[in-house]
């Protein structure tokens, strides 16, 4: 429903937010850095150019974050091609300017059913911050294709060989405060590797299984081949999780990076021209 583009002070690049979106993508490309450091400017597509206008020009010196500007592109989706028109009529008859709060209150009224914009932000934070976490049994698929792809697996991939599935029921990985291990053993005539994260995950899980591998065989070149496979997976689940780290973030982290302020210095230059002398 509107772009937020963002230019460092800088000004060598942009970043352009296009709501809705899903969360993972205002979490990624340096988004969370520049936030409170960058000019801000807003553009609207609400298929009605009036109304593009009326909206860029009432927010274009209003303070935000990006909690305001999510729930504000949730509540214009939910506005028919009526509403959306209502609104405009209701921008036109009293134009002062309002706050994003208020232009978010506005566009809720003109939606026939009843609507809370804080309920529905909620609800949508909830669902995109689960859809956002990895269980360990998802994490470890993706670490193994991620060795796989790089071709460093597969001296491993060439001896007899399977998969185990995690002993652990699937959980949701919600934070970084972990450390990666892969512990080799020899059971009987093969060997194992047991591929966990462990750190502080509550009072009883300090461990959380990933999945585990195991070499059909336990002479000492199957034992090079399970150590090398040890330090492959070290490496790259290293390497996954730093390519992706806002999947872990923590709750509260997410939070206070969707409501921290733009700085909006574009806007702060706009109103000092515009005030009078």
């Amino acid at each position: 429903m509107f772009d937020i583009k963002l230019t460092p002070q800088g000004g060598h690049y942009t970043r352009t937010i296009s709501l809705p979106c899903a969360l993972g993508s205002l979490l990624t490309d340096g988004i969370p850095y520049i936030i409170s450091d960058a000019l801000v400017e807003y553009s609207f597509d609400t298929g009605i150019e009036k109304l593009d206008t009326a909206l860029k020009e009432q927010l274009r010196t209003t303070p935000a974050d990006l909690r305001q500007c999510i729930t504000f592109a949730r509540t214009l989706e939910r506005l028919g091609k009526q509403g959306r028109e209502k609104l405009m009529e209701s921008l036109s008859a009293d134009p002062h300017i309002r706050s994003w709060e208020e232009m978010i209150q506005e566009a809720a009224d003109h939606i026939p059913r009843r609507f809370s914009p804080s309920k529905a932000y909620q609800y949508w934070l909830e669902n995109e911050i689960d859809q956002l976490r990895f269980t360990n049994e998802e994490l470890f698929e993706k670490i193994v294709a991620l060795a796989r792809e790089s071709g460093d697996l597969e001296r491993f991939d060439e001896v007899d060989n399977s998969m185990l599935p995690s002993e652990h029921r699937a959980k949701k990985i919600e934070h970084l405060r972990f450390n990666l291990r892969v512990t080799p053993c020899l059971v009987g005539s093969d060997v194992y590797l047991d591929y966990f994260i462990q750190g502080d995950f509550g009072a009883r899980d300090q461990k959380i299984l990933l999945g585990a591998m195991k070499i059909f065989g336990n002479d000492l070149e199957h034992c090079k081949i399970a150590g090398e496979a040890c330090g492959v997976l070290l490496y790259y689940g290293d390497e996954f999780i730093q390519r992706n780290r806002c999947h872990f973030a923590p709750r509260n982290e997410i939070e206070a990076i969707l409501s921290r302020p733009f700085s909006g210095p574009k806007m702060e230059r706009e109103v000092q021209q515009e005030a009078p002398r």
